[in-house]
């Protein structure tokens, strides 16, 4: 082994499998291959071929998220309750409700064989580092074990179920029985800088998905499948670093030293709820005036009691010809879901496996072209100056009948029953656009570039249904496009300071309203009120005063309504003619000065004072650890806020803790050779052992990145462990 220069004591492990073990697939392929593992628990993976690189990359995944990722597996199964017992009742019957485990079956037989050989390599991996550590892992894990292909398929068809069904409030809540304000929140910046914009002349991507941290504390989270795993990886076809969802085998964004791609949750409804109606039995549905029976399934549930015994129970499965059935309030509500149930896109992973392989833009667009994502923006920049925008992801072609999210729908005749979606020639797509950026924080396509305030990608020019709802543009996105045109950016530490900026983009809005109406009251709370958020440097930085303030009244104010186009709430609603200063000022004076009121006694009632910084409430930490900082940033919608760090509230104290927001951040220059800085936020480990579990949150709570570990060298300076994988 080479010489380290630095002094860490390197855990060198030599792992040596034999070919017999019951825990591995079948597979007659040798693994050879190194993991190098950094101060900070990222597995750098060197091998001489993609099965190896596979095969270790479950290795590594198995070591930093072995806990996580055997419930995930179980859960996919439908089968939790067998082996953590009844409490796991919903999420199995939800499981099967989804047909997950029959739709694995039937993806992971359709795979190209190839990439069947990288999915049993995965799976080896994963076991064999499961086998080797059993006494590490959850108890369960030995009637978990072993890991299959078809779960690997299982588990990526449940991370995307979660996904596009909580992405429509509706779906969400007949799936999950949770509220608009309950959901996983997902969400995400994207930015792409062209030479023209930038004073090094050099390509620039920023990559910063938002998603729900809620895994930190809680094992039976319903976002845990939404963690992701920071790796480097390298074989003779490629060398990639970045991310993917916890149990995928391929990055899913990535960057290399030719190109560099991410992805935003877009706009798209792929998901509608229709309300059936009964026949006088009450056990069919009626359609086409037709009474029509349900595909009816039955499926035992093997429950693990708490005494180690196990009973059966007996459930059933409903669909009508929308798809999967639920009665909830006495009524049937049937869910209608694309890419997964219909239009089924069953090589998504492939064609992010197609994305790694990509050298230049050719080569990845034609990836795109094969339309197997079921949703997300993909963002892509390179060294050959070119940045490219495409809204991928499968949408129905459904007519006129469904344009708002938040709408139930009558199941009461087959004409909305979807037979075909929209293609790659009919997606909105955006290639070197003049202005020189691209710029997306969830808002609809439309809003990605500007030319003199005119939206470089025209509405008109594409099917109503394209994207659904009020169609705005995000204060977010409003304040991102502002911090990309304030100037040209001057180097790489530029654009990440740019990242951090946690402006209030509503507070230019509203707060010179507010702050006069204080000043006109008698109330002296109210006027103290006014004068702090008079004095307030309208950021939510650890040291903000009135931050808190501000954000308690617009929810109140507002009602919790995240419409721009509340004419209740602001004077003048969004335009867009003027999409980058409206809305603005306050529409119900009354309104606004009671809820001021309203927020400075809640305020005072949680913390006994008005003046209390941003951060004296609002945490960043991970519990039963002892990471724990004042926050920076907050919720980016409907506040405006570009660093989005989400606060929930914690029952066992007054403080509330960052739930959702920045996980995983890459900044990149494509210059010679490439600079890349990079943070996954909450840590690359789930193990409760793990001193990875939050170790990046000093560098969150600095707003700073690390430099990403690239070459042989510079990883070896900051190595601190080193498996040899060698399987026969």
């Amino acid at each position: 082994m080479k010489k380290f220069k630095l002094g860490f004591i390197i855990l060198v492990t030599t792992v040596l499998v034999s070919a017999a073990i019951s825990y591995s697939c079948k597979d007659k392929k040798t693994y050879n291959a190194e993991i190098l593992w950094d101060t900070y628990g990222v597995p750098h993976i060197f091998a001489n071929n993609n099965s190896s690189a596979f095969y270790a990359f479950g290795y590594a995944q198995m070591h930093s998220h072995g806990n996580q990722l055997l419930k995930l597996f179980a859960q996919q199964r439908g089968k939790l309750t067998e082996y953590f017992g009844a409490n796991y009742e919903p999420k199995d019957i939800l499981t099967h409700n989804l047909e997950i485990p029959s739709m694995a079956e039937i993806w992971y037989s359709d795979q190209p064989n190839e990439f069947k050989l990288l999915l049993t390599a995965f799976a080896n991996g994963l076991n064999d580092y499961a086998q080797k550590n059993i006494n590490e892992l959850l108890p369960e894990a030995k009637d978990i074990l072993p890991i299959t292909e078809k779960d690997i398929v299982g588990l990526s068809i449940q991370t995307m179920s979660h996904f596009l069904l909580a992405n429509t409030s509706q779906c969400s809540k007949i799936l999950f029985g949770q509220t608009t304000e309950k959901q996983n929140k997902q969400g995400s910046n994207a930015w792409l800088l062209s030479p023209q914009i930038t004073s090094t002349k050099k390509t620039m991507l920023l990559a910063n998905p938002h998603l729900s941290w809620f895994y930190a504390d809680d094992l039976d989270s319903s976002a845990a499948e939404q963690v992701f795993y920071e790796a480097h990886i390298k074989t003779p076809d490629f060398d990639n670093y970045g991310v993917t969802l916890m149990g995928f085998p391929i990055l899913a964004i990535a960057f290399n030293k030719n190109l560099a791609w991410t992805h935003t949750v877009n706009t798209i409804k792929g998901c509608d709820v229709f309300q059936l109606t009964k026949d006088d039995s009450g056990k069919n549905y009626i359609v086409d005036n037709e009474i029509k029976k349900f595909d009816i399934k039955n499926i035992i549930l093997k429950v693990k009691t708490t005494n180690g015994q196990f009973i059966e129970k007996n459930i059933s499965t409903k669909k009508s010809i929308y798809g999967p059935t639920f009665l909830v309030n006495n009524q049937f509500y049937s869910v209608q879901y694309a890419a997964l149930q219909l239009f089924p896109r069953k090589y998504f992973l492939n064609q992010w496996w197609e994305m790694n392989l990509a050298k230049n833009l050719t080569e990845f667009s034609s990836t795109l072209k094969e339309m197997q994502l079921p949703m997300f923006n993909v963002f892509y920049a390179d060294k050959n100056e070119n940045i490219l925008f495409f809204d991928a992801g499968i949408v129905p072609k459904k007519g006129t009948y469904s344009t708002d999210l938040d709408t139930i729908f009558p199941g009461d005749t087959s004409k909305t029953v979807w037979q075909n979606f929209y293609s790659y020639t009919e997606r909105p797509k955006l290639l070197n656009p003049e202005n020189g950026w691209i710029q997306n924080a969830n808002s609809d396509p439309w809003f990605t570039a500007f030319t003199n305030n005119n939206n470089v990608i025209q509405k008109s020019n594409f099917p109503i249904g394209i994207t659904v709802g009020e169609q705005t543009m995000s204060l977010r996105d409003q304040r991102s496009v502002k911090l990309l045109t304030q100037k040209s950016f001057s180097s790489l530490d530029d654009l990440i300071e740019r990242k951090y900026n946690t402006e209030v983009e509503l507070a230019s809005r509203v707060l010179p309203d507010l702050i006069e109406l204080a000043a006109n009251s008698k109330d002296n709370d109210i006027i103290k009120a006014g004068e702090i958020l008079a004095k307030w440097d309208r950021k939510t930085n650890e040291n903000s005063i009135g931050a808190n303030l501000f954000l308690k009244w617009f929810d109140l104010y507002s009602n919790h309504n995240e419409s721009l186009l509340n004419k209740k709430v602001f004077k003048n609603i969004w335009d867009p003619k003027l999409p980058l200063t409206t809305p603005n000022g306050i529409s119900s004076p009354t309104e606004a000065i009671a809820a001021l009121k309203e927020a400075t006694q809640k305020l005072i009632n949680i913390t006994g004072k008005l003046d209390v910084p941003w951060g004296n409430i609002n945490r960043i930490l991970i519990k039963n650890t002892n990471f724990n900082f004042p926050a920076n940033g907050g919720p980016g919608d409907p506040y405006g806020i570009f660093r989005v760090l989400s606060q929930c509230s914690d029952n066992n104290s007054s403080q509330n803790v960052t739930c959702h927001g920045d996980s995983y951040i890459a900044a990149i220059e494509f210059s010679e050779p490439i600079k890349a800085k990079v943070l996954l936020t909450y840590g690359n480990s789930t193990q409760p052992k793990s001193k990875h579990r939050g170790d990046q949150l000093p560098l969150t709570n600095k707003k700073q990145l690390r430099d990403a570990l690239l070459t042989r060298e510079e990883i070896e300076m900051f190595m601190e462990g080193y498996d040899i994988l060698d399987k026969k």
